[in-house]
């Protein structure tokens, strides 16, 4: 930015410092202080602002006096959340550098290398294809577990996905979670593991696995299945996305956001299980729905539907046919 930051926020102090008495006073200093410093994360500016506004000598003005509540507190703090959010939270000045280096470049039906090696949360080395049931599909996400927000949000959405898909985790699907920093080991994945496995059916626990890095696998891995990430300070700037493996290791489907729908899934995993598991109905489904790649979801195939429901049609009137071909020969015999 060309602009100097803590010239505005002086100015601004200068401004509404007569709007209330000891808010600007209090403010700008952790704000300049934030902003002055070369690279700065969302969490250090969200303290700096903290800080600001829950401060006791910022605080007393506004409650002693009731009519300067809104001028003192509620419409200084809303202008500077603007400016908060409006200046980009990254070390990285170059917002398409970011954007370039954080996308998901999608590699449908990649192989993964199923040999990589990993730490599980014993402690042990163990590779990538020993973690994938025999003939069934998995669920890969890229995380880090010391990840104060996205990641976070991503596994309780999975989580909560693994509680109302209508598939069995453990015998019609796995689960991976491996994390992209080099320097998480198992010590923070054990802990991470224990407290989402704990929210699952005892059966179904084993089959959600969290995994740390060795040998630089991590990367390897994400650069194989095109997920991009960037190293913002201590923390990581990345997509949300999780991968479902065919069987074999190959990429069938990119999962986006925090919000899955159940039955997108489900109809994923049988379509990379290849109808090695999944009812009848399912399948029909498959049949009459396409993932639409521009939506993130499955979309209705009219022509599909229209064949359905015509062999239906055909199929009812066959059945209606050969049923009254019955009673007619029923009523004749009963006249003999």
């Amino acid at each position: 930015m060309n602009f100097k930051i803590p010239q505005i926020v002086g100015r601004f102090g200068k401004i509404f410092f007569v709007l209330s008495p000891g808010f600007f006073e209090a403010l700008s200093g952790p704000l300049s202080l934030a902003f002055k410093q070369r690279h700065f994360s969302f969490k250090t500016r969200t303290v700096a602002v903290l800080r600001g506004l829950f401060c006791p000598s910022l605080l007393c003005p506004g409650l002693l006096c009731p009519s300067r509540l809104f001028s003192g507190l509620l419409f200084p703090a809303l202008l500077f959340a603007g400016l908060l959010f409006v200046a980009p939270a990254s070390a990285t000045s170059d917002p398409e550098e970011i954007e370039r280096e954080a996308s998901v470049e999608e590699h449908l039906n990649a192989q993964v290398d199923l040999s990589l090696p990993f730490i599980n949360t014993k402690g042990e080395r163990i590779a990538l294809g020993d973690l994938l049931l025999p003939g069934r599909p998995a669920i890969l996400i890229p995380v880090y577990y010391d990840c104060p927000s996205l990641c976070t949000f991503a596994l309780n959405a999975l989580l909560k996905l693994l509680n109302e898909i209508p598939a069995n985790l453990g015998s019609e699907f796995s689960v991976i979670s491996y994390s992209i920093a080099p320097d998480e080991d198992y010590t923070l994945a054990e802990p991470k593991a224990a407290a989402y496995h704990e929210e699952l059916k005892v059966g179904q626990r084993s089959a959600w696995h969290f995994l740390s890095d060795t040998e630089n696998s991590a990367a390897k891995l994400s650069k194989q299945i095109g997920f991009g990430y960037k190293k913002d300070g201590s923390e990581y700037i990345h997509a949300a996305v999780f991968v479902i493996l065919t069987p074999e290791g190959k990429i069938s489907r990119y999962v986006y956001g925090i919000d899955y729908l159940p039955r997108d899934v489900r109809l994923s995993l049988v379509e990379a299980a290849e109808g090695k598991f999944g009812s009848a109905v399912d399948k029909l489904l498959l049949y009459c729905f396409r993932w639409d790649h521009t939506q993130g979801r499955y979309s209705l195939i009219v022509f599909n539907v229209v064949k359905a429901v015509s062999l239906l049609t055909v199929v009812v009137l066959f059945g209606f046919l050969i049923y009254l071909r019955t009673q007619e020969i029923r009523e004749k015999r009963s006249h003999v």
